[in-house]
């Protein structure tokens, strides 16, 4: 069962967010990726809750945030979640983001590196220390076949290439088929405009990186731009999930909540 969703108005998008969790324990903010919604972390749920106060969102054009302002970036994302945290009277924050909501981390990380103690990227590349031109050109890319392909076959190939467990898929299936193409292609142009460059900029927190080892997305360079990025981080340990795949947290549900309690606590 989840708590009532709250809502907050920003820039004509009704921001859904939901509150759960003993009211005097530390924050877990939880940030769902591309194309999905908050459920995805519901295998984490039980164990987070019972330690932690999490809040979990869906972005705008996603879940029931939809649908997305006219301008959706990933900078104006980060401060809808400033937003949310100021109706709960909240400062400090454990940043916890899957693909596309690590990336709102890392931006929120960057911007306010005082209000967060640690941070678990889940099928993450840097984006603000730049990965050069291939990950805009990708996203960008994507943005524009999403403008000219059959909707439903696109949505198929995401899917498939989201996850191994079936089950993960169709559930990545069921959000991509509740997407709008307007909201589809705004989603890839805010990642492809995600990244810039900062000179020698480091993760200033604890970081944990969860990498499947079976991530297929971008045919593994997602993967690949993981592993080594782990590597060049003074702050960050690694943890590679064998039988998972981008949805990592989805398809090793049990290994990764246990990865996470353990780098929390």
């Amino acid at each position: 069962m989840t708590t009532e969703a709250r809502v907050i108005d920003r820039a004509g998008c009704k921001l859904h967010y939901w509150v759960e969790g003993p009211e005097d324990a530390p924050v877990v903010v939880l940030t769902h990726g591309a194309t999905l919604d908050h459920r995805m972390f519901d295998p984490q749920m039980a164990s987070l809750t019972a330690r932690f106060r999490v809040i979990r969102w869906d972005l705008p054009g996603h879940g029931a945030s939809k649908p997305a302002p006219a301008r959706f970036t990933l900078g104006s994302a980060v401060q809808d979640l400033v937003a949310i945290l100021a109706r709960e009277n909240i400062e400090d924050v454990t940043l916890i983001g899957q693909s596309m909501g690590g990336d709102l981390c890392q931006e929120f990380l960057f911007q306010y590196p005082g209000r967060v103690q640690r941070i678990v990227l889940i099928g993450c590349v840097p984006v603000i220390r730049s990965t050069g031109l291939l990950a805009p050109l990708r996203s960008r890319w994507a943005a524009f076949k999403m403008r000219i392909v059959p909707l439903a076959r696109f949505r198929r190939q995401v899917a498939g290439n989201a996850a191994v467990d079936p089950k993960v898929q169709a559930y990545a299936l069921r959000c991509l088929e509740g997407m709008s193409r307007r909201d589809l292609v705004a989603t890839w142009k805010a990642i492809g405009s995600a990244a810039h460059e900062e000179i020698n900029y480091q993760l200033p927190c604890p970081a944990l990186m969860i990498v499947g080892e079976q991530d297929a997305v971008g045919n593994g360079w997602v993967r690949q731009a993981a592993l080594a990025w782990a590597k060049r981080e003074p702050t960050a340990q690694l943890a590679a999930i064998p039988a998972a795949g981008h949805i990592t947290n989805m398809d090793a549900p049990e290994e990764v909540t246990a990865q996470i309690l353990s780098f929390l606590t």
